[in-house]
């Protein structure tokens, strides 16, 4: 570049626009052309800016939005989940219910054909027999001070 006693001024960063003195305008002639570029790119500068913050607050307005219905999402499936595990379980409670009750049949079935013999012998084991059918049986659950802490469906002592 070679000196030439002109001067330039250059305004912006990427495409720079230039305002150079010629030898019929000087550069102090050409301050309100240099102003108004100036004030066109903070003008610019600040409509990019504004742009971006409504940019950015949408964007978090939409994490939150997509959060909420992940939370929604996830607290649906876990009542979902609540409630298989609550109808297996009163599946669960049924079936070993029907379980019981057949085992409660075989075993009143048992007892009547003791007590059928009138033996005299058998009547401290026949009020001991009818105390634990009642026990056992399904419909009546009498509790036996004895046997509380047993699992009803498995027959063994429930683990302390």
């Amino acid at each position: 570049m070679t000196a030439n006693g002109l001067l330039c001024f250059k305004i912006g960063d990427y495409t720079p626009k230039e305002v150079k003195e010629t030898e019929s305008v000087k550069l102090e002639e050409l301050i309100p052309k240099i102003l108004s570029k100036i004030e066109g790119i903070f003008r610019k500068e600040r409509m990019i800016k504004k742009q971006r913050e409504i940019e950015w607050k949408e964007r978090k307005r939409l994490e939150e939005i997509a959060r909420i219905e992940r939370e929604r999402l996830a607290e649906i499936a876990r009542k979902i989940k609540q409630t298989k595990d609550d109808e297996l379980e009163k599946f669960k409670d049924f079936f070993n219910s029907a379980h019981r009750w057949n085992h409660f049949v075989i075993l009143r079935d048992y007892y009547e054909m003791i007590e059928s013999r009138n033996d005299n012998s058998m009547k401290e084991w026949l009020e001991w027999a009818k105390k634990k059918l009642d026990w056992y049986n399904p419909m009546l659950n009498t509790e036996d001070e004895i046997l509380k802490d047993v699992d009803m469906d498995l027959l063994e002592f429930l683990e302390s």
